[in-house]
């Protein structure tokens, strides 16, 4: 058949009629594409797109001028040039006058400009094709036409004349029993109104969407849909069906398909997951999602992924999980604002810490502080300051942490966080007491206890309550030490702490038998 249209084309282009040989080129194009002989395909339209040239600078008979012009354009669609095509498809419209064929050249040249990224002229010329079609009773052109309007509005994100432009395709698709275009129209209705934020009617016309596509066996079309239906139930808080949909999709196109739908599914799934407190589940969808992303270079998913997972991993404490991924991400990061590099080297130093890596920790804590420091934020480099104290403690650097401490201070007090304060003086008493100047950790107990107070935080007043008893002891004054520690013993039996409780008690009985504890717990 191929064959046979080639030699047709190749005599009429012999016998110098041009139209007809660039219409038989055009076919003999179409049907070597069906048989998979690309090459020769090419071959045929470029000789269409000749011919068609060809017919119209010999300026042949008048009514084939337009003709010549509309199968040029038709080649150059073909041979992906659309620019091409857009002068041609303009030119056949020009130099028509009521041929059979106008409503296709106007469709055509909808999809060239369409292709050319002029969505509007699209529209516009979708919508002109409508009545030629009508004109010669074409049912299937006027409703693929109606979609290809809805199509374009989606995509200018027009989305109430998308929904209408769908509504209009549904009955001549149906009257040609064109079941996988009824099912695209329900598909972008159900598509814009989720857009809109109408999930629910989202949800019944990707429904009916599914239903047709199922005729068709249409898996990946289905598998979108499901996908969508699942984003719509997640925007209603309805997160079991959320995964539910989600997975019908991903059983789908694990199989093969869209990979960015597949991994939105994934993301999807993970984001059910969280919310049904499936964390383990929402951390293997991640893991699955994140090489895709990573590959299609979606830059917004991808950071969200990462976040996800990594909050994840903290919560289910697989620290050494929670680092391995912190460390991939850190070049995605470094696109993102300074605030969210800093945090990114925050949870670097959190996960070192819990892993008891206090000097990788410290250096993730300083690099935080850095970046924080360009961002001005003064509640990050104060936490920043307060975790590298505490790094330097547990490498027994304790003069260097007392400095970050009080450096940590002075960023709280700008923002009255008073708990911080008091924590962070409670902490420069414990490294005075590491170091055993028990007079100098006096005063940043007393601190410490001042600021407890304010914000009635009885764990860390308690816990200086204890320490300032302790502090006595070493400083030999019983009588204070007695006092301290009654005090502690009556708040610890408040929170419910009878081992701490029991444990002042004890040292007070032993201090009122003269009988000193020179240990500090």
């Amino acid at each position: 058949m191929s064959e046979e249209l080639l030699k047709n084309a190749e005599e009429a282009e012999k016998a110098g009629d041009y139209a007809k040989a660039s219409e038989l080129y055009l076919k003999a194009g179409n049907a070597f594409q069906e048989s998979g002989d690309q090459n020769k395909a090419r071959d045929c339209y470029l000789k269409a797109a000749i011919n068609g040239a060809e017919g119209v600078a010999t300026k042949g008979k008048a009514d084939k001028v337009g003709f010549c012009y509309f199968n040029a354009g038709l080649a150059f669609s073909k041979l992906d040039r659309p620019e091409k095509a857009v002068g041609c498809f303009e030119s056949a419209i020009k130099n028509a006058r009521d041929e059979p064929w106008l409503g296709m050249a106007y469709f055509q040249l909808g999809v060239a400009y369409d292709l050319l990224g002029e969505r509007e002229k699209s529209v516009e010329r979708h919508e002109k094709a409508i009545p030629y079609f009508m004109k010669v009773d074409n049912t299937k052109m006027v409703g693929l036409s109606y979609l290809s309007v809805a199509m374009r509005y989606f995509l200018l994100k027009k989305y109430k004349p998308a929904i209408k432009a769908c509504e209009k395709a549904i009955p001549y698709l149906e009257r040609v029993q064109a079941e996988g275009y009824v099912g695209d129209c329900y598909y972008y209705m159900g598509y814009s109104e989720q857009k809109l934020n109408r999930n629910i009617a989202a949800i019944d016309w990707l429904k009916r969407a599914i239903t047709y596509y199922e005729k068709t066996n249409r898996q990946e079309r289905i598998a979108s849909s499901y996908a969508q239906i699942g984003y719509c139930y997640g925007e209603l808080g309805d997160y079991k069906n959320m995964f539910e949909y989600s997975k019908k999709a991903i059983e789908i196109l694990e199989q093969g398909g869209d990979k960015a739908i597949l991994a939105s599914a994934y993301v999807n799934a993970a984001r059910a997951q969280i919310k049904l407190g499936e964390k383990t589940g929402a951390a293997e969808h991640l893991r699955k999602a994140i090489p895709i992303l990573e590959e299609l270079q979606n830059r917004e998913t991808l950071l969200y992924s990462y976040v996800q997972l990594v909050n994840l991993y903290d919560e289910l404490g697989m620290y050494r999980e929670m680092l391995e991924e912190l460390e991939k991400s850190i070049p995605l990061m470094e696109g993102d604002s300074p605030q969210t590099l800093g945090n990114w080297y925050y949870k670097m130093g959190r996960a070192y810490n819990e892993l008891k890596i206090h000097d990788q920790s410290l250096e993730a804590y300083i690099k935080a502080l850095e970046i924080y420091t360009q961002a001005k934020d003064e509640e990050s480099m104060g936490n920043a300051q307060m975790n590298i104290g505490g790094q330097l403690v547990h490498l027994n650097r304790y003069k260097e942490a007392i400095i970050h401490f009080e450096g940590a201070i002075k960023h709280f007090q700008k923002i009255g966080e008073n708990q911080k304060i008091g924590r962070c003086y409670y902490n420069i008493s414990l490294a005075y007491i590491r170091m055993e100047k028990y007079k100098e950790a006096l005063n940043p107990s007393e601190e410490a206890i001042k600021y407890a107070q304010k914000i009635k935080d009885n764990e860390i007043m308690a816990a200086t309550l204890y320490n300032m008893g302790n502090i006595y002891i070493k400083l030999n004054d019983a009588k204070n030490a007695m006092k301290y520690l009654e005090k502690a013993a009556n708040l610890y039996q408040q929170l419910g702490n009878r081992e701490k409780a029991m444990k002042c008690s004890e040292k007070i009985k032993r201090l009122k038998l003269g009988v000193w504890l020179p240990d500090l717990p």
